[in-house]
């Protein structure tokens, strides 16, 4: 049976729990917002995750593309970090800070698209999502 014994427990765990939230911040914006399309962006956005954060394939050997936007995906710095609390390693205090920032600057997104949509439906106006569902798309 396979046994996954990371070196740093706690860290592990914690850090997963904080992973969970920063993508689920990102997701509940962009689901708000765009409803359907929404979904469909975020589905691009992990899958272009998967490829530039060098989670499966190193960055050297990757298309340059990847090169240029490997520092920018928050995956980076999730894989990294894993990498670090389960074998052991450098520092995850970077990328602790910057899910941390993601998480806090999307929950605040979402509070004010919330405020947003609640206040333009007051007055009888169209949001985005209402425009996108009258199209047939979200």
């Amino acid at each position: 049976m396979f046994d996954l014994n990371p070196v740093e427990m706690t860290k592990t765990i914690l850090f997963a729990a904080l992973t969970g939230a920063c993508f689920t911040s990102i997701m509940y914006f962009f689901n708000i917002t765009f409803g359907k399309v929404g979904s469909f962006l975020m589905l691009i956005f992990m899958v272009v995750q998967l490829a530039g954060s060098a989670g499966t394939y190193p960055v050297e050997i990757s298309p340059s593309f990847v090169a240029k936007i490997h520092y920018y995906l928050p995956f980076t710095y999730t894989v990294n970090a894993f990498r670090s609390t389960i074998c052991g390693g450098e520092s995850i205090r970077q990328a602790v800070i910057v899910l941390i920032g993601l998480t806090i600057i999307f929950s605040i997104l979402t509070i004010l698209q919330f405020n947003h949509m609640a206040r333009r439906k007051k007055q009888g106006k169209l949001v985005l999502l209402d425009w996108l569902e009258e199209k047939g798309v979200a």
